[in-house]
């Protein structure tokens, strides 16, 4: 029992002592020397019980590195003791770096098993960062996410991980026992705005024998992958197809040129060691580099691979208009060598600058036992490109670049030192070169030697020498020599004179180092010579001395009506000086007057700073219509901290106001500015800048807001919306952008409201309007938050991702979208006034709206529903009350499930859906009235039932419709109220809008049935119609129409008589403006029964007067009017008769037969005057002469009178008339005229 006792003690102080942190610090020693120092730990820590922790943990191999950092372990002995399983709860890596040195010597073998002896479980491993490298190139992954468990007869594992291309993916199960069966699956995925593709690959298999399939897509690019792996064979890889259609690399990555490509690449293992295979490339959208695109048609090549040879056969590639290659190529021992040649090089469509050309010849790429070469030999008639150039063990040497055209020539030599201080020369010619032979550049005539020689190790210097002679540029003489040594950090020994025309341009002497001085002199009476775009004249001297980091300098320039690329300036002078030291004198005063560029201008500007270098004062000013500002800064420079100082004043007096409250520190230097403590009054508020950071790159920020008066910051913007607002808002923002965005933006009222347009103005009463805007490592997450009286609520929840393109930050078409909107707007009668005319709108709308895909394709979802809808039109008479509606959303399609209106004791119903696909809306509705009261005015009633079927396609909308009148009473409005003539001009009245074309085609199927119930009165009409009329349209033209009215029963009343209506029809066939007349109207129950016959068309009517018994014209038109006949009428019926026939007369056209008779005639006037008795008719003819004098001649139907008149006009109120005939007179007229 003793020893047993003994036993026992001695096991609990072993556990004891396992527990302990020494004990693990020992046991890391151990597993050092065991790894044969390949295995090392720093800062252990923790217990063999667990948590452990290590700061640092390495494994080096010669074939690879391994460091892990932070390793955090936490696993649990009592289950590995107790239920044989070992379950590691916490497993944890801040970076893990893998450095690939070499591969392994042994090739890799298939295990014979892979059972554990106890049951594996890691629910969740996580590595932060994972760096694998090999050579230059480094591969980054981040946010490792694993979880992995083994009961005994599989493993299990899934894992998620980021990475700069994308976020991945992965499932797995493999089993322990040969032959090891194992599937999963990978999906990978990139949506950041810029970039936008899908991969899902599945594995299927044995670990000797997979099986790979994959499919991924990228917009409207798609492609599909397969493969048969054998991983522990020398050839792992025994066939492979590789198919993509429609790729645009624009949607890979931003700079990347745009195509519509297909490729086909397949592969096949031949021997153990040997394998062939073949590809196809194929671009629908060919094209110059300058415009974005690759100048590649097409590209087939077959090749063959073995374990030290890879070679290219039959290689073609087709540049499209740009030309062909053909050739051949191979990979050797890490070494290239290619073959092409062509023989219709166009380098025009290549890069569009450049001209047109036609170049046959060579380009090699050559393997030699001392290395590589590469020749080149291009040329055409008066044309030639040629390159000889080799890397002769640690040399690379450029025996000869030529370039030549039109009797031109560039040659140029060089040699670089791959190794050592990397020593260099240089030497270049130009021979009568003439730039525009080759492009779109100025035309010259240039003949010029340049040298260059020195070293690029530890740090760059070289000498310089250049000489021009004898040339031409833009029609100028140009000439000159320069000499010059340069270093990092300094220029010496130079000497440099250019002339260009009557330009000169001089500098002498070194700068970079202390009594350094460098003199300059720019004298520039034609600045035009310089190019395309130039203008102006400008002088200027000065000097450098000393160093960056000491200099001193002083400068003196004045230049007048100076112009460059679109920029015009009217005169700038600036005079200066700095003294060596940072205590040196500083001064500086500059003027400009009259900028101007395509987007901005200035009046003038004014710079002045006074003092040292250490403290000095900048006064800026700078006006323009907008700009009346003043700045004064006070500070001075550090070395290699760059300015730093205050803001004291500034202010803007123009346009937009803006204060600065107080000093603000501001700091400037090499890449970056800082500015604190600003405090401005800004849109009758405040805006505060506690910081704003801009340095290499990295841009950060937060402040606050407050007071900002909205209408004044819209105005700001130059944004002009049709809404009074005296909403002020203040906000809060903090954020941070390098390669990724974080940070927050809000904004909320603070007060005041939106007020709509209309007569009277409808303000929304806002209560509360807040906006969030949050950003996480580049992705955005908004919520707006609205409440008002009128407005309701509207929540509104958006998720997307921000992109990074040339540097400006903004959210892609292709960006991820989410968004879920919430409306209750319990009224809409804020609504009515927007639409403009005497409207009541009415009815609550609830509304929840979700959205994903892309901002540019999104993918809606959710309902619409609306209740107690309301509108009416009292001017026109429609009323539809008691309304609803439900729709509903999905994907890019809008359901009208259902919409019901009433208006009288009827109703409106109708369904369908609405599309939107590639901005190109589309929309198909069914709807149904059953005994609508479409107009319920007393004058202008309708009922109508029957159903309509429309549809919107792209740039067409077809209405279908069959409608029956159940009732209707329409009353003709009087058509003698007075009206305005054309010409008339009403002062302060605004034109009304001219009708613009429909962006839409309309074509129109209508069936309209009058029913037996359709009553038309007034203008003398009194009568029940009935009828079928069918109307058409096409393409947006005129309508037409077939079927007749009838005039069922009726009357007409003319001239104090109601005209029973025998027989009414009206024909269509044709224009709907033109239908065929058939009336017949009657004066009944008197002896001659007359009346008014109209034939003919609408356009071009027949009257005729007609009477039962058939009686003269003059007799039928007595009985019409006077109810009986010409022997019993008086002197005043027979006023009355003349007027009627004259109405009579003019009722056959719309143009009166007066009217008709004068233009046949070539005279102004045709009329017949006077009154009573046909004695007392005169016939009057007419004719203007001028715009002054008008003739005319007067003849009484009875008797002899005649006269002749001649009326001149002398002034506006003033005329003379003379008449001779029958009576003479002259007459002179004074006119009056009375408002």
């Amino acid at each position: 029992m003793l020893w047993l006792g003994l036993l026992l003690v001695l096991i609990a102080g072993l556990v004891w002592l396992a527990g302990r942190e020494p004990t693990l610090h020992i046991g890391a020693q151990i597993a050092t020397r065991l790894a044969g120092g390949q295995l090392s730990f720093e800062g252990v820590s923790g217990s063999l019980y667990g948590p452990l922790k290590f700061s640092r943990v390495r494994l080096d191999t010669p074939e690879r590195h391994i460091e892990a950092r932070d390793v955090v372990l936490d696993w649990s002995p009592h289950a590995l003791l107790y239920d044989h399983q070992l379950l590691i709860r916490k497993l944890t890596l801040a970076s893990l770096d893998i450095t690939l040195i070499k591969p392994s010597p042994e090739p890799p073998k298939l295990p014979v098993t892979l059972r554990l002896p106890y049951a594996l479980n890691i629910p969740d491993a996580r590595i932060e960062h994972l760096t694998v490298h090999q050579g230059a190139h480094s591969w980054p992954l981040s946010q490792l996410r694993l979880a992995l468990t083994n009961p005994g007869d599989a493993y299990h594992a899934r894992l998620s991980v980021r990475s700069p291309w994308g976020a991945g993916q992965a499932s797995a199960r493999l089993a322990a026992d040969a032959p090891f069966a194992l599937n999963g699956t990978l999906d990978f995925a990139r949506n950041d705005g810029l970039h936008d593709y899908t991969a899902h690959t599945a594995v299927s298999g044995t670990l000797g024998q997979l099986e790979v399939q994959g499919t991924g897509s990228s917009g409207a690019a798609s492609g599909r992958w397969q493969a048969s792996l054998t991983p522990f064979q020398p050839v792992p890889l025994q066939q492979a197809s590789v198919v993509v259609r429609q790729l645009d690399l624009r949607r890979l990555g931003a700079g990347l040129p745009q195509t519509d490509m297909d490729a086909d690449l397949t592969l096949q293992a031949r021997t153990a060691t040997i394998f062939s295979g073949e590809l196809r490339l194929a671009n629908r959208l060919p094209g110059a580099l300058d415009a974005g695109r690759i100048p590649l048609k097409s590209a087939h090549t077959r090749f063959s691979a073995s374990p030290d040879q890879f070679a290219l056969h039959a290689l073609a590639l087709d540049l499209g208009s740009a030309g062909q290659f053909n050739g051949e190529g191979s990979l050797q021992h890490g070494l290239l060598a290619l073959n092409l040649s062509t023989a219709n090089l166009n380098l025009h469509d290549l890069y569009n600058p450049l001209r047109p050309t036609r170049l046959a010849g060579k380009i090699a790429l050559g393997v030699e036992q001392s290395g590589q070469t590469l020749s080149a030999e291009l040329s055409q008639a008066g044309y030639r490109i040629a390159l000889n150039a080799r890397r002769a063990g640690e040399q690379l040497v450029i025996d000869n670049a030529r370039l030549a055209a039109g009797g031109g020539e560039f040659n140029f030599s060089a040699r670089l030192a791959l190794a050592g201080t990397r020593a260099f020369s240089a030497q270049g010619q130009l021979r009568r070169f003439d730039p525009s032979r080759f492009g779109g550049y100025p035309a010259a005539t240039i003949n010029a030697t340049a040298t260059a020689h020195g070293q690029l190790d530890p740090q760059l210097a070289a000498s310089v020498a250049l000489n021009v002679a004898n040339s031409r540029y833009r029609g100028q003489q140009l000439s000159g020599k320069g000499a010059f040594k340069l270093a990092a950090k300094r220029v010496w020994d130079s000497d440099i004179a250019l002339r260009l025309g009557a330009n000169r341009l001089e500098a002498k002497g070194a700068f970079g180092a202390a009594n350094d001085r460098l003199d300059w002199r720019l004298d520039a009476p034609d600045v035009a010579a310089f190019g395309q775009g130039f203008g102006g004249r400008m002088t200027a001297q000065g000097s450098l001395g000393g160093s960056l980091v000491q200099p001193s300098a002083s400068v003196k320039l004045e230049g007048q009506a100076l112009a460059w690329q679109g920029i015009r300036l009217d005169s700038v002078s600036a005079t200066g000086q700095l003294q060596h030291g940072i205590n040196g004198a500083l001064n500086l005063s500059a003027r400009l007057r009259g900028y101007r560029s395509a987007d901005f201008a200035l009046a003038s500007a004014a710079l002045d700073m006074h003092g040292t270098r250490a403290a000095h004062t900048i006064n800026l000013a700078a006006r323009n219509p907008q700009i009346d500002a003043r700045a004064t800064l006070s500070g001075g420079w550090r070395d290699g901290q760059g300015w730093n100082g205050r803001i004291l004043r500034l202010e803007n007096t123009g346009r937009y106001p803006v204060v600065l409250n107080a000093p603000a520190r501001l700091a400037l230097g090499a890449g970056h500015i800082e500015l604190s403590q600003a405090d401005l009054a800004l849109a009758r508020g405040s805006v505060r800048v506690d910081e704003f950071a801009l340095q290499s790159g990295r841009i950060s920020s937060q402040g606050s807001m407050s007071g900002l008066d909205s209408a004044y910051l819209l105005r700001l913007a130059n944004i002009n919306p049709d809404v009074e607002s005296t909403l002020v808002v203040g906000g809060k923002w903090q954020f941070a952008a390098a390669r990724q965005v974080n940070g927050s933006i809000q904004l909320w009222r603070e007060r005041g409201d939106v007020t709509l347009p209309g007569q009277s103005g409808t303000a929304l009463g806002i209560q509360r309007l807040v906006l969030t805007v949050q950003a996480i490592d580049n992705r955005i997450h908004s919520e707006l938050d609205a409440q008002g009286n009128k407005l309701g609520v509207v929540s509104v929840l958006a998720d997307t991702a921000l992109a990074q393109r040339n540097g400006q930050w903004g959210v892609s078409g292709n960006a991820p979208l989410s968004v879920a909107a919430r409306v209750n707007t319990p009224s809409l009668a804020w609504v009515s006034p927007l639409l403009g005319e005497p409207i009541t709108l009415d009815g609550s709308v609830q509304a929840q709206v979700s959205a994903g895909g892309t901002v540019n394709a999104p993918l809606l979802s959710g309902t619409v529903s609306a209740d107690k809808l309301l509108f009416t039109y009292p001017e026109q008479g429609i009323a539809f009350t008691d309304g609803s509606l439900r729709a509903s959303l999905r994907g890019d399609t809008l359901t009208l499930d259902s919409l019901h209106l009433r208006a009288g004791s009827g109703s409106l119903t109708g369904t369908g859906t609405a599309l939107l696909r590639d901005g190109k809306p589309t929309m198909q509705i069914a709807l149904l009235a059953d005994k609508l009261a479409l107009l319920q005015r007393p004058d202008r009633q309708l009922t109508v039932s029957g159903k309509a079927d429309v549809s919107l396609a792209p740039r067409l909308l077809r209405v279908t419709a069959k409608i029956n009148a159940d009732h209707a009473l329409i009353e003709l409005p009087r058509g003698d109220a007075p009206t305005l003539s054309s010409d008339v001009i009403v002062l302060g009245r605004q034109k009304p809008p001219s009708a613009k074309r429909l962006p839409t085609a309309l074509d129109f199927d209508l069936d309209f049935d009058l029913g037996d119930q359709f009553y038309l009165k007034g203008r003398g009409m009194d009568a029940r119609l009935t009828g079928l009329v069918k109307l058409h349209a096409r393409d947006g033209g005129l309508p037409t129409a077939v079927g007749s009215v009838q005039v069922a029963e009726g009357t007409y009343s003319a001239y104090g008589q109601r005209l029973n209506i025998e027989r009414g029809v009206v024909n269509f066939s044709g224009p709907v403006d033109n239908p065929g007349l058939n009336i017949l109207a009657l004066r009944k129950n008197q002896t001659v029964e007359a009346g008014v016959a109209i034939t003919g068309s609408a356009l071009a009517p027949v009257v005729k007067l007609v009477s039962i018994p058939d009686v003269p014209d003059t007799e039928k038109l007595s009985w019409l009017v006077l109810g009986h006949g010409t022997e019993k009428s008086s002197a005043a019926e027979f006023s009355a008769l003349q007027t009627a026939a004259g109405v009579l007369l003019g009722m056959g056209d719309s143009v009166s037969l007066q009217a008709r008779l004068a233009e046949a005639t070539g005279l102004s006037e045709v009329n017949l005057a006077g009154g009573g008795s046909l004695q007392n008719s005169i016939l009057v003819l007419g004719k203007r002469l001028s715009k002054n004098v008008y003739l005319s001649y007067e003849q009484g139907l009875a008797g002899t009178t005649s006269l002749v008149k001649i009326n001149y006009t002398l002034s506006r109120r003033v005329s003379v008339r003379a008449q001779t005939g029958s009576q003479s007179a002259v007459d002179v007229f004074y006119t009056f005229s009375f408002h």
